[in-house]
């Protein structure tokens, strides 16, 4: 019987759907609780609009339709023991399923939360099955392929174990090598800043020694010291004579 009660509308933009569009259909579920339909009533059938960015919900459950936030405590309840419930009845179906089958029930279980329950009638459905809230992935499952994959928002409240990475023992030795020859590297220079012989890798480098400047013989202490001695000679000469030089004034001392 084709359902044609809208039970709700849940735009593709707002969920993370798990599996194929394939796997998302409810005739797999029909053919995976054959042993069991009244199973496959509590999923509502979705139909993907054209544009792919709606699904609409329906089933053809009697009975009035209400959301679980509109119902009462009581109520809320009921609907969480009856997929309690559900969800057992279909985990216990799963041994002799195969790989792909498994998948689809591991998917179809999952639901963004409470939201996804509805009181028809007075009976459990369940739409946005097969779908989480946009960016989770449930934990150490088997979500099948994704066609249209949502990114993943990774948890940051599990810590991840470092993974200590295998050790090349030939790489170690050669990086220990180079901090050796650079260590030996520095100690070289600060050893032959002088000018010596500069050994880099078992190569050596002859560093010259640069020219010392050449100081001018005028701004020499030896010139100036010549100069010293022969204003002395002169002096002694010029004063030989008591009388001191005659014609310079004031050389002149016997005027």
């Amino acid at each position: 019987m084709k359902r044609t009660r809208l039970v709700g509308i849940t735009m593709t933009s707002e969920v993370s759907f798990l599996g194929s569009s394939d796997q998302r259909k409810i005739n797999s579920i029909r053919r995976i609780t054959k042993s069991d339909p009244s199973l496959a009533e509590v999923f509502a059938e979705p139909i993907l609009d054209a544009n792919g960015e709606s699904i609409s919900w329906y089933t053809d459950i009697p009975g009035s339709i209400s959301a679980f936030n509109e119902l009462s405590s009581s109520e809320k309840r009921f609907l969480e023991k009856s997929w309690k419930i559900v969800r057992e009845k279909l985990k216990a179906l799963r041994e002799p399923l195969d790989a792909a089958d498994r998948v689809i029930l591991d998917n179809i279980i999952e639901t963004p939360g409470v939201e996804a329950l509805h009181l028809v009638g007075h009976q459990l459905l369940v739409t946005d099955w097969s779908s989480v809230r946009l960016g989770y992935r449930p934990k150490n499952k088997n979500i099948g392929i994704d066609l249209d994959p949502e990114p993943i928002v990774p948890d940051h409240t599990t810590e991840v174990p470092e993974v200590e990475e295998p050790v090349d023992t030939q790489k170690s030795d050669i990086g220990a090598q180079s901090a050796y020859n650079a260590s030996n590297l520095d100690t070289e220079i600060e050893q032959n800043s002088a000018g010596q012989t500069l050994e880099v890798a078992g190569d050596p480098i002859e560093e010259k020694s640069l020219p010392k400047p050449k100081i001018s013989f005028f701004y020499s202490l030896w010139f100036w010291a010549s100069l010293f001695l022969v204003l002395c000679v002169l002096n002694w000469f010029l004063l030989i004579d008591a009388c001191g030089v005659e014609g310079i004034q004031f050389l002149n001392f016997c005027r």
